[in-house]
């Protein structure tokens, strides 16, 4: 995957926690475990993402000499 690509779905990981968060906060009590238990998951699929997204930035350690 390119790092475009990885790029574009974080945007859209986040724009869902964004989503989410603001469902919560005007949940009703019976929808905010269902809720929360979605902002769990797409948080921690969005750090997984950012985590990949820099890896793929940094450079590497050190250049090989032969």
């Amino acid at each position: 995957m390119s790092i475009r690509d990885l790029a574009r779905e974080l945007y859209h990981l986040e724009r869902e926690v964004e989503r989410l968060q603001e469902r919560l906060q005007t949940a009703t009590p019976e929808n905010w475990d269902d809720i929360q238990l979605d902002l769990r998951r797409a948080k921690v699929e969005r750090d997984r993402y950012r985590a990949i997204l820099s890896a793929k930035k940094d450079p590497p350690p050190r250049p090989r000499t032969y």
